[in-house]
């Protein structure tokens, strides 16, 4: 049974994905968009999760220190829902969940810079690496 997960670390200009093995138990980098318009996101997250066989996309809330959901997650959510618009239209059935991703990017930051790698020149390799990490972590909550 192919049980493939994605994870989605929307943003204003980049967009990270990451993908699960078929297992559901590895998150791997898949792809970074680069487009300011959600539809243009949507649509291609649609047709790699098709072309994946992907059952789950995870995508991730950036909810404030708080909790509570400010202008980003509300940015967010409207992007789930063109999302879900666009798998309808390629006939694609996948479940959309959200999942907190607090603080995600700044540790895709500090990885990176461990690594020795430029922030500033790597800009997609953090937004894909923060998708990886959100992924990381949903597995291990349904795990």
């Amino acid at each position: 049974m192919i049980n493939k997960i994605m994870a989605i670390d929307f943003g204003d200009k980049r967009t990270g994905v990451a993908i699960s093995d078929p297992l559901g138990i590895i998150a791997q980098p898949l792809d970074t968009i680069i487009s300011d318009s959600a539809k243009i996101v949507a649509t291609k997250v649609a047709s790699l999760a098709k072309d994946s066989s992907v059952h789950t996309i995870v995508v991730g809330l950036p909810k404030n220190m708080d909790g509570t959901l400010g202008f980003r997650a509300q940015k967010t959510k409207t992007f789930a829902e063109i999302l879900k618009t666009q798998l309808e239209i390629i006939n694609h059935a996948c479940k959309i969940t959200f999942y907190d991703e607090r603080l995600t990017t700044k540790q895709a930051t500090s990885i990176m810079q461990e690594c020795g790698i430029n922030t500033k020149k790597g800009k997609s390799s953090v937004d894909v690496l923060s998708a990886v990490i959100i992924l990381e972590d949903y597995l291990k909550s349904i795990g």
